[in-house]
């Protein structure tokens, strides 16, 4: 089955276009809200035949190879459980992730942030050759409020069971996971753990 990349970003877009345009609304109910993306595919076109070389057969091949290193999708879910516009304090979910964000920090964004993290690849990194490494991820998120798009790097601590996303106008989003494993899964470096 030959599958895209344009398709990952595809549904990274309609997850985030989802959030805005949930965060949006002027409803007077600041309750929890739920925000859930799917997307389907349609089956491949099998109408070449099969017995016709395909021009870009060594492409496939490398490309197939790729996903099979790939890491696993992301959770689509997104539970903001505060308003966007809140300012610091828990923000919300993403899979088994909690969120939250600091006194600079409005849910909104931290949400972006939050996304962004979950689908980022991540790489060890250590400020001094001195101490042990831990897993790190640039990411870029856009400020729902500013309409400002920020650098933020995150970092998992050394445990993998706490994560945070530091950058922008004195911004931080702190990450937690909600059930049991680590943070980040598989070989470091590697995404960040979603689903149990």
């Amino acid at each position: 089955m030959r599958l895209s990349r344009p398709l990952a970003v595809t549904t990274a877009l309609l997850g985030s276009t989802a959030l805005l345009v949930a965060c949006g609304s002027d409803d007077a109910d600041d309750g929890p809200q739920t925000i859930t993306v799917t997307s389907t595919m349609s089956a491949p076109d099998d109408s070449q035949d099969d017995s016709e070389p395909d021009d870009d057969s060594d492409t496939d091949q490398d490309f197939e190879a790729a996903q099979d290193d790939a890491p696993a999708p992301v959770a689509a879910d997104l539970n903001l459980s505060a308003s966007a516009d809140q300012v610091g304090g828990n923000c919300g979910t993403i899979g088994q992730l909690s969120f939250s964000a600091n006194e600079n920090t409005s849910c909104g964004f931290a949400a972006n942030v939050a996304s962004a993290a979950a689908a980022a690849e991540f790489y060890i990194w250590t400020p001094d050759p001195t101490v042990t490494g831990v897993p790190a991820a640039d990411i870029t998120a856009t400020s729902p409020t500013t309409g400002e798009t920020y650098e933020m790097r995150c970092l998992i601590g050394s445990s993998r069971v706490a994560g945070t996303c530091s950058g922008g106008n004195d911004a931080s989003v702190s990450i937690t996971r909600n059930s049991t494993g680590p943070l980040s899964r598989g070989e470091d470096p590697g995404p960040i753990y979603l689903n149990p």
